[in-house]
């Protein structure tokens, strides 16, 4: 608990885990952390700015470090990765080799739809939009909507939106 902060009037759904054991988890002001999410601050830490609503069965993972910016939604079932296994030897068991960590930074007033995975090291900028499955391998500008395996920009949000 020592490692764990909250801001006002956060909410924490039912069966959901905090696990600030070897890190910091900080959940800023009016965080909305739905039912049956995993947040795991690990050796990078999470930090959650206010007013980010969080669905469902996400899973939160700080080995690499972890920010969510003020106003952004994660929909059910988003995994927020920050960090990998190395594979490059195949006469060694992957589970021998280690992992490499790379901090997630996810902007704010951003918007991830359902099951979308972030892998390590990406930034998703200011007000973009990541369609539901989506894959994230690579940064995403500001205000950009990204689709498929693995994300691609297609648009800008908007008037022209998807014209652009």
């Amino acid at each position: 608990p020592q490692r764990i902060f909250l801001g006002n009037r956060v909410f924490v759904g039912q069966y959901s885990y905090l696990d600030g054991q070897t890190s910091f988890l900080r959940l800023g002001d009016d965080v909305h952390l739905a039912r049956f999410c995993t947040v795991r601050a690990g050796e990078g830490g999470i930090t959650v700015h206010d007013g980010v609503g969080i669905n469902m069965r996400c899973f939160l993972d700080g080995n690499g470090g972890l920010e969510i910016g003020r106003d952004t939604l994660l929909s059910p079932g988003v995994q927020l990765i920050s960090g990998n296994h190395i594979f490059a030897d195949p006469d060694v068991p992957v589970r021998f080799q280690g992992t490499a960590f790379g901090k997630v930074v996810i902007g704010e007033d951003c918007w991830l739809g359902t099951n979308v995975v972030v892998l390590p090291g990406v930034t998703i900028g200011k007000g973009a939009v990541i369609g539901a499955g989506a894959v994230v391998t690579k940064d995403v500008p500001d205000y950009s909507i990204a689709l498929g395996i693995p994300a691609k920009v297609v648009g800008k949000r908007g008037p022209q939106g998807m014209d652009a």
